[in-house]
């Protein structure tokens, strides 16, 4: 064979060309008046901001504006704890709530799993401070010197014994912040010392649980204003699409309807009416065409033109992420050499609530109800869109039914305030289900291709990686300024986790992010669970083809600065029993690890039951030891680790979004399937508490590993390898 001829080199040029990617980017609202766009709120906490989120308020409850959006994930709770143990109080004692724009600062956008890691010690300092506050106050009042006062529950004693309540400091009707006077005092945290009795590290429950499963909870779809309208929104029914014309027919002599609107420059027409039955019938009616073509360009992780790129020694890849040591000799006669390819799908995020928002604007203010991931975002986004300022706009976030980083803006939220910005009246727009599946950002897929070589050892002497995916961080940038930040910016959140977790002295790591029409953007744990699956199911199949136990060759080639993903291997293996676990035939187990982030590790083992007949394969149990640091609540982590379990299991097995002519193949979760309750498996969670470790990443940590867990117990138990998500059995002859 003419190696020279086989080998290609593809310029970026030609990945754009190959991809579509040269005119793609997802379509957002944007403005034309400028063109610099709206971007996230990125900045890490500043000094001082968090002195306003922690008060005393004139009834002596703690209140707490949490600098973090809630979508389950309990952040608040954990937030609460800490200040619990700084000012001596009991949960009951401390209510949180979210704050809107005009409250508080803007703060970073909750994304990343870093709402305890992140956020733990700006929140103790801010509770530390007002505690401090308290101190010098009270004994103002009582003519003693701070340092007489001795700390107690809800206030301090003096030496005599003479109890001080807080209350004590507080002006009537008045509420009282962490004295900035105080800020270099640094006092000590006792949300942070062993020795001092607090909550940490107790179950406390989550306040919201009897409202949740009650119906009681408020989320964006309830919010209702007085005299509020109904907008149904015509949006693109395929990537690219751009409006042509609309026809009303007869709907606007119906008394239900108040107005109709074209938005050319928006890319939508709406029709508004009184009710939302009403509207509901009217929309049927309404008869919209649309110009462009259907043809969208995808990034297809099967497609043909991605092989001979991945096969090829001299491709061009965009971005070298590690290399070193010698990378081109011939296989030792001791060594054994691998080379295989494994591909992730595009995938939605499939939260249970569709996108909702309601929208009120007047002459010199504009209001806004929604769920959102950064609600600073979705302020600067509207104001660019309404040509206001910032400063006329409130954003009041709720509660989300579920982000997973598919809420980092609201699409909601901008077409409620174009349209109460044009008429003058409150108006509430709810996205359908196959809204989310269609006008949505999705999961970018991944193909990998790694060649390894293992030695009799089970030492890993080369690793050659080399994956191709569309920029996940950058994704959403618009389609006027993508072409600069993919010229000079290495999308991180695509690179995510490609590092792997081993000491590999012989390795290169080379990825490319190609921007394509379909739109892409944050999913959870961005490219983390793609990679990891590539990565521990070659560290799986290296241990196979050396007859190697797969938790001895990862223990092999772990570092010696590794140590605790060292002890999360070791613990994992006595928690299933994997050496003293009998399967019957038709079962098999499986194993693999990730360092999440660089710094929260955690190890997963499955044990799967497949079917010969059926060709089907069901996932009867799943360990899983996680070492995220410091644990501040043992059930909220543990509830972290279960729907990150589940997740990757519908990774695995479930998950996979088609497009077809700029469509989505998924209208609702009869088109797009996620792991049912009848499918779930047994889940077993550990957790290491090294309490000297500052708390780590939790809400996306134990989902890497776990598809390449399954797809190892998948050939334990068929003898079908898998590497292309989601697993798809085929007969045997």
């Amino acid at each position: 064979m003419n190696t020279e001829r086989h080998k290609s080199s593809l310029s970026r040029r030609q990945f754009l060309i190959r991809t579509g990617g040269a005119v793609g980017g997802l379509t957002l609202l944007t403005s034309c008046q400028s063109i610099l766009p709206a971007f996230p709120s990125l900045s890490d906490p500043a000094d001082d901001d968090n002195l306003l989120w922690v008060q005393f308020r004139p009834d002596g409850q703690v209140g707490f504006y949490c600098p973090r959006m809630e979508m389950g994930q309990g952040t608040a709770l954990g937030l609460t704890q800490i200040i619990a143990a700084e000012l001596n109080l009991t949960q009951d004692r401390i209510q949180a709530s979210l704050a809107s724009t005009a409250d508080l600062p803007a703060y970073k956008m909750t994304v990343g799993s870093e709402g305890i890691s992140l956020f733990s010690g700006p929140v103790a300092q801010a509770a530390a401070l007002l505690r401090e506050t308290m101190r010098q106050r009270i004994a103002a009042h009582y003519n003693l010197e701070p340092e007489q006062l001795i700390d107690a529950p809800a206030g301090f004693n003096d030496k005599g014994g003479r109890f001080m309540d807080y209350r004590l400091a507080l002006e009537e009707g008045s509420a009282t912040y962490a004295d900035t006077d105080l800020s270099d005092l640094n006092p000590p945290l006792y949300s942070q010392s062993k020795d001092q009795k607090s909550p940490i590290g107790e179950r406390w429950p989550h306040p919201d649980i009897r409202s949740i499963v009650t119906g009681q909870m408020r989320y964006s779809r309830d919010i209702h204003l007085p005299g509020a309208l109904f907008a149904g929104v015509f949006r693109a029914p395929f990537i690219g699409a751009m409006l042509d014309s609309v026809d009303w027919k007869e709907t606007t002599a119906s008394p239900e309807i108040i107005e109709t609107l074209e938005l050319r420059d928006h890319n939508f027409a709406a029709l508004i009416a009184k009710d939302p039955f009403s509207l509901k019938a009217a929309m049927k009616q309404v008869h919209v065409t649309w110009q462009g073509s259907h043809e969208a360009n995808t990034l297809d992780p099967t497609s043909d033109w991605l092989k001979p790129l991945n096969d090829a020694e001299g491709s061009d890849f965009e971005h070298v992420l590690f290399e070193t040591g010698p990378l081109k000799s011939d296989p030792l006669q001791n060594e054994i050499e691998l080379n295989a390819g494994y591909q992730t799908p595009y995938a939605a995020h499939a939260q249970i609530e569709p996108k909702s928002a309601t929208a009120s604007a007047t002459a010199d203010k504009l209001e806004v109800w929604c769920g959102t991931q950064d609600a600073y975002f979705v302020r600067a986004r509207i104001a660019k869109l309404t040509e206001r300022t910032e400063e006329d706009i409130i954003v009041h976030p709720q509660r989300l039914g579920g982000g997973f980083g598919g809420r980092v803006y609201c699409p909601a939220a901008e077409e409620a305030a174009l349209i109460s910005h044009k008429i003058g009246r409150p108006v509430r727009v709810q996205w359908e289900r196959a809204d989310e599946f269609q006008s949505s950002y999705f999961q970018a897929p991944f193909s990998h291709q790694i060649k390894a070589r293992v030695d009799q050892q089970g030492k890993i002497t080369h690793w050659h990686h080399d994956f191709l995916s569309s920029p996940i961080i950058t994704g959403l940038v618009d389609g006027t300024l993508s072409w600069a930040v993919d010229m000079f910016v290495a999308d991180k959140g695509t690179a995510r986790g490609a590092l792997s977790p081993y000491q590999l002295d012989n390795q290169r790591i080379r990825y490319s992010d190609i921007r394509t029409e379909i739109p892409v953007g944050a999913w959870r744990g961005l490219g983390s669970a793609p990679n990891a699956f590539a990565i521990e199911s070659m560290i799986n199949e290296r241990a196979t083809a050396s007859a190697i136990d797969p938790f001895e060759i990862r223990l092999r080639n772990l570092s010696s600065s590794e140590k605790r993903l060292a002890q999360v291997l070791r613990e994992l293996k006595k928690f299933c029993k994997w050496k003293d676990r009998s399967l019957s035939s038709g079962y098999g187990m499986g194993i693999a690890a990730s360092i999440y982030k660089g710094v929260t590790r955690a190890a997963v083992a499955v044990e799967v039951q497949f079917d010969p007949d059926l060709q089907e394969t069901k996932i009867s149990q799943v360990w899983c030891v996680q070492d995220s640091g410091r644990v501040i609540n043992p059930d909220q982590v543990e509830n972290q680790v279960a729907g990150n379990l589940i997740w990757g299991c519908s990774m695995a097995l479930k998950e996979r979004l088609n497009f077809t002519a700029g469509k989505s193949s998924a209208r609702n979760f009869d088109t797009y399937e996620i792991l049912r309750h009848s499918d779930a498996p047994k889940i077993k969670i550990k957790l290491i508490d090294p309490y000297h470790s500052e708390p780590s990443a939790v809400g996306e940590a134990a989902l890497p590993p776990v598809p390449a867990a399954i797809a190892q117990a998948v050939y334990a138990a068929s003898g079908q390898r898998q590497r292309q998500l989601p697993i798809s059995l085929t007969p045997t002859s």
